[in-house]
């Protein structure tokens, strides 16, 4: 068995027991990893509790994708529109991705635009990504993380249960070696209800360790 389908049979009961709404993490630079290439991240921050995942290069220039978070459970396809390699380099990537929370209750969609340049140790990157996530009519946020992402989430959801959001994104790489490296990132999560984008919003931090190979 391939170290690739491995690694998706030993992820797929995590991804049944996580629950929650949408992704939150991101902790990737507009470039991918490369044909052939195997790169896993282990991150930890606020408001989330860890966030797990792995992307495979299928060509030199576009990667496939599990991400498991405490929040939420998804593939991902990235394709680099701009590929640098060298220091003083920039990259640009769209990635978008599909997924489950809150027990399969909801499922959420969402796309990302990732710019990044290539320094001799670190890659600093901003993103942004828009998001869609429709739930059950059974579903309860009373306990959900969103009740503090989105302080006026329950006005929001009255009536409905679906809603966008938008997230911006600021991070860096601190390249340890060729195949090891640490991510710092914090973003701004705001909802988007009907064309019109609410003031409220919420902050997260984090921090993660990867391994590319």
């Amino acid at each position: 068995m391939s170290i690739c389908l491995k690694f998706i049979v030993f992820l797929s009961p995590l991804f049944i027991l996580s629950s929650c709404l949408s992704s939150l993490t991101l902790n990737e630079t507009g470039r991918t990893v490369g044909k052939g290439n195997h790169e896993i991240s282990i991150a930890t921050g606020v408001p989330y509790v860890y966030a797990i995942k792995w992307n495979y290069g299928l060509t030199e220039n576009f990667d496939f994708g599990l991400k498991l978070e405490s929040l939420t459970q998804s593939l991902r396809l990235k394709y680099a529109l701009i590929q640098g390699n060298s220091v003083g380099s920039g990259a640009l990537a769209i990635a978008g991705g599909a997924g489950i929370g809150d027990g399969g209750k909801a499922q959420h969609y969402y796309g990302d635009v990732i710019g990044s340049v290539l320094g001799d140790s670190w890659e600093p990157y901003v993103a942004a990504r828009a998001g869609y996530v429709h739930a059950e009519s059974t579903f309860q946020d009373s306990d959900s993380i969103h009740t503090f992402i989105f302080s006026s989430l329950n006005d929001i959801l009255t009536g409905r249960t679906s809603y966008g959001y938008g997230q911006a994104f600021l991070g860096t790489r601190l390249w340890i070696s060729k195949t090891t490296f640490l991510s710092l990132e914090g973003s701004y999560l705001f909802p988007i209800v009907e064309g019109k984008i609410q003031n409220e919003g919420g902050y997260t931090a984090g921090i993660a360790l990867g391994f590319r190979f």
